[in-house]
């Protein structure tokens, strides 16, 4: 299984778990999204990664691309996501970003995995939850960040555990 991890950051701490996810698998690549994502077809499993700003904003470098994901055809990929935010200042907008990036994958029809708990998390409202759950993995390395390993590690193996 060949995994794209691709993520925009402003601060380093998307990069930072980018990295963290790639260590957990045998062949990962770690590509900052400012790159392109003309990669997008050599992946079985393409990770996205974003921080979310302001009330609800996707990081920078992705707003590049990010209309053009939604004119592929990745039905032959699987498409997982992660969000960095702060739940405690932005409990109304926590991870609001990653749902930008799941409602392009979904015109672009890709298999969308590893939602997660929302448990042992304190924010007011999310737009990345659906039906309960996280639509991605929800990192907040400002408040929580002694959970943030165990979450990335136990969200890799669900992944590998979807894929089958």
């Amino acid at each position: 299984m060949k995994v794209g991890i691709y993520y925009g950051t402003t601060t380093g701490t998307t990069e930072d778990i980018a990295h963290r996810i790639a260590d957990n698998f045998d062949d990962a690549d770690v590509i900052e999204i400012s790159n392109g994502i003309d990669g997008f077809p050599d992946y079985d499993l393409l990770i996205w990664g974003s921080p979310t700003w302001g009330l609800g904003d996707l990081q920078d470098e992705w707003m590049i691309y990010i209309d053009e994901i939604e004119d592929m055809d990745l039905s032959d990929k699987y498409v997982a996501l992660f969000g960095t935010g702060d739940q405690a200042s932005f409990s109304d907008s926590f991870i609001d970003a990653i749902e930008i990036l799941y409602n392009k994958a979904k015109k672009a029809n890709a298999k969308l995995i590893g939602f997660t708990d929302t448990d042992g998390y304190e924010f007011t409202r999310s737009a990345a939850v659906k039906n309960g759950k996280f639509i991605g993995l929800a990192i907040d390395e400002l408040n929580q960040p002694d959970l943030s390993e165990d979450r990335v590690n136990a969200w890799c193996e669900q992944l590998k555990e979807e894929m089958k």
